[in-house]
């Protein structure tokens, strides 16, 4: 037998209210919510990527619950999250009640990281942007541009080096994962302090139709505003008519006068935010 870990459970004097930071901090989704024959209320939720189930519930018929220890501690001792951008989450968190421990550190070899205290004295961990994305940024972007169009410099400059050509200049990359895997990932690059530019938006094509674009656009949008951005922008080409019906959806509109890179390149819109 493979073992694999089936849940993780917290306790909580207040599961829903629990249950709900999590929601807007991590994505995390309610999947039930009951009170068992114990006495306890049972708040059972999932991972955005589905790859984890978490349980948060109150303390059971005549069972007192101990103080919760978000400080560094024996046994079980905290979560860890994926982050695109340690500063700007941290301050995101922050904003939600969370409280800054520790960090960010850097670990000789390997990423920044951060501790902060969540709910009910839970401690979190923030980790960067996995490096191991980088294939799928590159595999479901050369996949759209090679069937439309061909791949031009300014593609390639991106894909080959994202880490140097978006991340380490102000950027973010931010992938949607299904089942464990990545099927649909988008770039903002950074263009100056109040700016950036949506680019580089695939999803896989078995995965069209499930709303990832739009997840991704939300997203997108909801990471720029953290940045302290107030204006989005983006080019692309009229033939892609559901991109450029997702992009009016968001609240983008077509603007004249802007220079473009890409020969492909006949529209380009701009959401304030």
């Amino acid at each position: 037998m493979a073992f694999r870990i089936n849940h993780i459970h917290l306790k909580s004097p207040d599961p829903r209210k629990t249950a709900d930071w999590y929601v807007g901090a991590f994505n995390f989704k309610i999947m039930s919510d009951e009170t068992r024959v114990f006495g306890d209320r049972f708040i059972r939720c999932q991972s955005e990527d589905g790859g984890m189930a978490v349980n948060i519930s109150g303390a059971r018929t005549n069972e007192r619950l101990g103080a919760g220890d978000a400080t560094a501690h024996h046994g079980l001792e905290h979560f860890g999250f994926d982050t695109e951008d340690i500063e700007v989450d941290i301050a995101r968190l922050e904003k939600l009640g969370a409280k800054l421990l520790e960090g960010p550190i850097q670990n000789p070899n390997g990423p920044r990281i951060a501790f902060l205290r969540a709910p009910d004295d839970v401690r979190v961990e923030l980790v960067p942007y996995d490096a191991s994305y980088h294939d799928a940024f590159r595999r479901l972007n050369e996949a759209w541009i090679r069937r439309y169009f061909r791949i031009e410099a300014p593609d390639q400059r991106m894909l080959d080096a994202p880490q140097e050509q978006i991340l380490d200049k102000g950027g973010h990359i931010l992938v949607a994962v299904r089942d464990g895997e990545p099927v649909g990932v988008c770039a903002l690059l950074r263009v100056d302090d109040g700016t950036f530019e949506l680019a580089k938006m695939a999803v896989a094509e078995h995965a069209r139709g499930l709303g990832v674009g739009a997840r991704l656009g939300d997203a997108a949008i909801a990471t720029a505003r953290a940045a302290g951005a107030s204006r989005l922008i983006l080019e692309s080409n009229t033939i892609l008519e559901p991109a450029i019906a997702l992009y009016r959806k968001l609240g983008f509109t077509e603007v004249d006068g802007v220079h473009s890179e890409y020969a492909r390149c006949n529209i380009h819109m701009a959401l304030d935010l």
